[in-house]
């Protein structure tokens, strides 16, 4: 849902930011490689499938907030 993407946005901005604060740095690679392995953790490993467009979207949404952590490091960074 609209709200739960908006959640995982700020989620993934305090994460970026924590991480930066940490001294850690992102490659260029960094958001596509850590989102799809987090779409295919959600979606496969924990059977996400199994909760038919529910998990689906689930899955997506907990990946685009990877995707977003690793962006927004890469521009603090």
């Amino acid at each position: 849902s609209k709200d739960h993407k908006q959640k995982a946005g700020k989620f993934a901005e305090i994460a970026a930011r924590a991480y930066w604060k940490a001294g850690k740095k992102a490659k260029i690679w960094d958001p596509v490689l850590h989102a799809a392995s987090r779409f295919v953790r959600d979606l496969v490993l924990l059977q996400g499938w199994r909760d038919g467009k529910e998990g689906w979207t689930i899955a997506w949404i907990s990946a685009w907030e990877v995707y977003e952590k690793y962006r927004l490091l890469r521009q603090l960074g």
